[in-house]
């Protein structure tokens, strides 16, 4: 199981990873959003079961959501459309 979870957030953060590298922040928000729902998900996995696995995963999935919060909030490109 631990893998699967882990297989997962290597291939979100490598999407997130495309978005900044292109910069291309449409979808930046849902990007944040979903990481914040798995932070969500981990928490209360680890309060039904104890298991401090979903404590390890919470604490890397924080390291990459709270630049990406940063990122959404401040550090956004302004449009150069015109």
């Amino acid at each position: 199981m631990p893998r699967v979870v882990g297989m997962f957030m290597l291939v979100l953060s490598g999407f997130i990873f495309q978005f900044v590298y292109r910069r291309d922040y449409r979808y930046y928000a849902y990007a944040v959003f979903a990481r914040s729902f798995i932070v969500l998900v981990l928490t209360a996995l680890y309060f039904t079961t104890s298991d401090p696995l979903f404590l390890v995963l919470d604490a890397i999935v924080l390291v990459g959501l709270l630049p990406s919060i940063y990122v959404l909030a401040i550090g956004r490109p302004p449009s150069s459309e015109h």
